[in-house]
Parts: structure tokens; sequence; C-alpha cells
């Protein structure tokens, strides 16, 4: 067996982008579930009383959109490193995998929320801030396979 790599191809970056990418839908789903078995907790039972409910989702939310946005900025500030000799489809899929994993942030916030305190509207709205986010950086064909544009 020779020792190469095995070659990635577009198609396998955005494989991985698109399973990247739903995992707000993923906890999306799982925490409607949760909630429709009783098992989320709410009014009461929560976690954190119901009066922290507002301040900390709003906290979290401020962050969340924080976070997000500093994954914009990454993608800029990493996409423009790139020369010609670095540039290269891999590199590419790193930038996207490392962007994508930081405009999650924002999903796991809500979900931490949504376990301590049930739904609420900031968790669906960070949830979404996650899910705008990684639309945004999914990767195109066209921007896996130019070099050297600095974009």
């Amino acid at each position: 067996m020779s020792g190469t790599q095995p070659r990635q191809s577009v198609a396998a970056v955005q494989l991985c982008a698109v399973a990247t990418s739903i995992s707000p839908i993923v906890y999306a789903v799982v925490m409607l579930v949760m909630a429709s078995q009783g098992a989320l907790p709410f009014g009461p039972e929560a976690l954190i009383e119901p009066g922290l409910v507002k301040p900390i989702g709003t906290i979290l939310l401020v962050v969340g959109v924080g976070v997000a946005l500093l994954s914009f900025w990454a993608r800029a500030m990493l996409t423009h490193q790139l020369t010609e000799d670095t540039d290269s489809l891999q590199a590419r899929m790193r930038i996207t995998l490392i962007c994508m994993a930081i405009s999650n942030t924002p999903a796991i916030f809500g979900l931490v929320l949504a376990l301590m305190a049930g739904l609420s509207v900031y968790v669906w709205t960070t949830w979404g801030i996650s899910l705008a986010a990684n639309v945004y950086h999914f990767p195109t064909r066209a921007w896996l396979e130019t070099r050297n544009d600095n974009q």
C-alpha cells in the first residue's frame, strides 16, 4: 500500500459543510422531542429562576451575535492570508470548517439555555443566527475551485 493520501473533492468538502451546518437543526429537533416528552424544564422546574431567563437569554444572544460576526471576520482574514503557495482545496476546507465551527457557538448557547430553562425566543434566535451564519459560510464550488483570489 502506498503512502499517498486520498484526494479531496469539492463534493467531499461540501458534504462536511452540510454535516457541520445542520447541527442547529439537530439541536432544535432534539429539544422539540424533549419538550414534547416533558423532559425540558419549564417554569418552576427550570434550573434557573424564571426571572433570570430574560437577562441570561439577552446576554447569550448578544454574545452569540458577536461570535457569529467574528466568524465573518475570521473567514475574511484567513482567506486574505492565502498565497499562491498555500491556496488549495485543503486550505479552503480548513477555512470553511473553522468558520462554521465558530458560527455554531450561538447554537450551543441556545442549547445550554434550552436545557436550563426550556424553549424560548432566545433559544430559537440563537439557533437561527447559527444557521444563517452557516449558510453564509457554505462553500460554493466556484469559491473552492478559485485559487489565490483573496476574497
